[in-house]
C-alpha cells in the first residue's frame, strides 16, 4: 500500500487557495463596477503574478504521483480518468455554459441547453475550465510516457530539455530578439511541468541545506522581479519567471527533510481541491454579478484577502458536501 505524501497534501491545498486568488484579482479588475485606477491594477497585476506558480504545480503534482515511482500506468487507468473529466465537462462545464445563456436571455430554454452541448465541445465555457481540456490531453498520452521514457531516467532529462527549449527558451529568444522561430510541440509546456514532477520525485539531493539556500535565493530574485517589471503585464504560466518560481516552491516543499505532522485535515481538504477548483468561480461571479459584492470597495487589501478567504472556505464546505452524494462524488 503507498504511503500517502502529506508535502502533496500541502501543495494541493496552498496551491488551490493561490488559483483562488489569480481568479479574484482578475474579476476585481474585469468586472468592477467603476473604472479601476491603473495602480491598483497594476497592485493586483503583481499579486496575480506572484500567484501563477499554483498552476504549475498542479501539473508537476500529476508527474510526481503518477510518473515518479515504478508503478504500471496502463490504459486502462488512464481511460478511467479521462472519463471523470469528461464527465465533469458535461456537467460543470455544461452547467457554466449554460448560466452564460440564462445570464444573457434572462430564461432558461431547451435551444439553451442544446447550444450548452455545443459550446462545451468547441471549447466555449467558462475560462478555468481550460485546465479540465488540457488534463485529458495529458492523460492520453501518460501511459506512453511512462512505458517509453520515464524508466530511463536519461530519456527524462532528454525530453524535458526539448520541451524546456520549445516552451519556454524559444519564446523568450523571440522576444527579446524579434524573431519568430516555432518549435511547437501540442501540450509541450504543461506536460513540461508533467515531466519536470516526475524527475524530482525521482531524484535526490544528498544535503539540502545548499538546495534550500539556493531555492529560496531563487525565489526571493523572481519575487524581486515580479514586483518591479510585473505592473504592467500577466506573465503566462509557461513564461521562465513563472516556471522558476513554480519549480523552486515544488522541491522545496516535496524535497525537503523537516518533519511534518500535517494531521487529517490538511488531507481532506486536499481531497477537495480539484473540486473547490471547479466550483470556486460559481461563487465568485454569484458575489460580484448577482449579489453586487466588489471585491475593490472598500480596502482592497483587507477585502481582497477576505473575499479569496470565504470563496476557498464555501467552495471546500460545498464540496465536502457535494462528496458525500452518490454518483455526483465521482465528479469531485
Amino acid at each position: 500500500m503507498r504511503v500517502r505524501n502529506e508535502r502533496i497534501d500541502i501543495l494541493r491545498v496552498v496551491s488551490a487557495f493561490f488559483i483562488v486568488v489569480i481568479h479574484v484579482v482578475s474579476a476585481s479588475v474585469t468586472y468592477n463596477d467603476t473604472a479601476v485606477a491603473q495602480s491598483t491594477v497594476q497592485r493586483l497585476n503583481v499579486v496575480h503574478n506572484l500567484s501563477s506558480w499554483a498552476v504549475p504545480v498542479f501539473f508537476m503534482i500529476t508527474g510526481f504521483c503518477v510518473l515518479g515511482d515504478d508503478r504500471e500506468c496502463t490504459w486502462q487507468w488512464a481511460f478511467r480518468h479521462i472519463g471523470k473529466f469528461i464527465g465533469i465537462l458535461f456537467t460543470v462545464g455544461w452547467f457554466y455554459a449554460l448560466l452564460e445563456y440564462v445570464y444573457m436571455e434572462r430564461k432558461l430554454t431547451l435551444g439553451a441547453a442544446g447550444l450548452s452541448l455545443v459550446d462545451v465541445l468547441n471549447g466555449n465555457t467558462w475560462t478555468h475550465m481550460w485546465y479540465i481540456y488540457f488534463i485529458i490531453g495529458i492523460y492520453l498520452v501518460l501511459p506512453v510516457v511512462k512505458s517509453h521514457v520515464v524508466q530511463d531516467q536519461k530519456n527524462v532529462y532528454y525530453l524535458l530539455g526539448i520541451l524546456f527549449l520549445s516552451t519556454i527558451l524559444i519564446p523568450i529568444i523571440n522576444n527579446r530578439m524579434g524573431m519568430s522561430v516555432d518549435i511547437h510541440m501540442p501540450l509541450s509546456g504543461y506536460l513540461f511541468y508533467v515531466i519536470a514532477g516526475s524527475a524530482i520525485a525521482r531524484c535526490s539531493f544528498a544535503d539540502m541545506k545548499y538546495v534550500n539556500m539556493a531555492l529560496g535565493a531563487a525565489n526571493v530574485v523572481m519575487i524581486a522581479y515580479f514586483w518591479n517589471y510585473g505592473k504592467d503585464e500577466i506573465y503566462s504560466y509557461t513564461s521562465l519567471p513563472v516556471c522558476i518560481m513554480a519549480l523552486g516552491i515544488f522541491i522545496l516543499v516535496t524535497k525537503n527533510h523537516a518533519e511534518l505532522h500535517t494531521g487529517r485535515k490538511w488531507e481532506g481538504i486536499s481531497g477537495c481541491t480539484l473540486g473547490i477548483y471547479l466550483i470556486h468561480p460559481f461563487f465568485l461571479n454569484l458575489m460580484i454579478k448577482l449579489l453586487h459584492i466588489y471585491p475593490l470597495h472598500g480596502t482592497g487589501w483587507i477585502t481582497i484577502p477576505a473575499a479569496c478567504i470565504v470563496l476557498y472556505f464555501v467552495s471546500c464546505v460545498t464540496v465536502y458536501v457535494l462528496r458525500k452524494i452518490p454518483i455526483v462524488n465521482r465528479l469531485f
